[in-house]
């Protein structure tokens, strides 16, 4: 069964979106798109088209930085990667569609 995490529509499409601790050694590459790319346990059925909000931690604790990036390609089953664990290809979304979504998110949490 997937996992069923935050859904919204952004772009006009209906995602899942995901929210990622990122540790800040590697947040300032990932936002720059130097690392277009994350390794994860796939523990949450992750598929292209999902919304990774990702969270920059240092030393376990949240710094306020946010970055949002789509999964582009998803890397799996694959000899090489250990049992359960996948490489996601991720890619900028527009700051429009990102904003879009923050502030839908937003919205259902209000409502709950």
């Amino acid at each position: 069964m997937r996992y069923a995490g935050d859904c919204c529509v952004i772009g006009g499409r209906v995602r899942v979106v995901h929210e990622v601790k990122l540790s800040s050694e590697y947040f300032n590459s990932v936002k720059n798109g130097s690392k277009p790319f994350e390794l994860i346990f796939d523990d949450k059925d992750y598929m292209v088209g999902d919304i990774f909000v990702l969270r920059e931690t240092r030393s376990g604790e949240y710094t306020g930085r946010i970055c949002w990036r789509e999964v582009t390609y998803k890397l799996s089953d694959c000899q090489g990667l250990a049992q359960g664990w996948c490489i996601l290809g991720i890619g900028k979304i527009s700051s429009r569609v990102a904003k879009r979504g923050m502030k839908r998110m937003s919205e259902d949490n209000r409502k709950e």
